[in-house]
């Protein structure tokens, strides 16, 4: 549920827009790793490297220094253990970000719902299974690198998700072109 009422706010937000200062991107995710907490309390943490998936990105700048901005993330499938798990992760992350100017560094902090499921397999070293929703905090920082004036930029990117309801973390670092118009 709170997928759809997220989905709708941003196409709700795009067409409401007034300004002329939205902008749209997509970014490669070059590395990424997952932990999760393994079966059992003693059992401590299972890290998962998945090095591959987008980020589709729409903003709006309310000024020069903070802007709104909403992305759809889908990480590859990640195989958990001896790959007889295979999970498909995608993620919708609403999000303020701060920053001295509109190129340069920058902070963002928001807010990720997760989507988990399993798509092969039954037994795996993790506390993972089925199909999870599950909510968390993100924070990241990263840099913007102005390519002209009215034009766009190159963003280079490190994320921080933490989803407390499975004890899980995401770190993602991405790069890609954010485009205005």
């Amino acid at each position: 549920m709170l997928r759809i009422i997220l989905t709708s706010f941003v196409f709700v937000f795009i067409f409401t827009a007034t300004k002329a200062d939205n902008y749209a991107g997509v970014s490669a995710i070059l590395s990424a790793t997952m932990e999760h907490q393994g079966p059992g309390d003693d059992s401590g943490t299972v890290d998962n490297e998945f090095n591959s998936g987008f980020v589709l990105t729409f903003g709006n700048h309310l000024s020069d220094n903070i802007a709104i901005e909403f992305s759809y993330i889908r990480y590859i499938d990640l195989h958990l253990g001896d790959n007889s798990s295979q999970f498909e992760i995608t993620s919708l992350e609403p999000s303020v970000i701060l920053s001295a100017d509109r190129s340069g560094p920058f902070v963002r902090i928001g807010y990720s719902d997760l989507n988990l499921t399993e798509t092969l397999g039954v037994t795996h070293d993790s506390n993972i299974s089925g199909d999870n929703d599950i909510t968390g905090s993100v924070f990241g920082f990263g840099y913007g690198l102005d390519m002209g004036e009215n034009t766009g930029k190159l963003r280079f990117e490190y994320n921080v998700t933490d989803y407390d309801d499975l004890e899980v973390e995401i770190w993602r670092f991405s790069i890609g072109a954010i485009i205005d118009f």
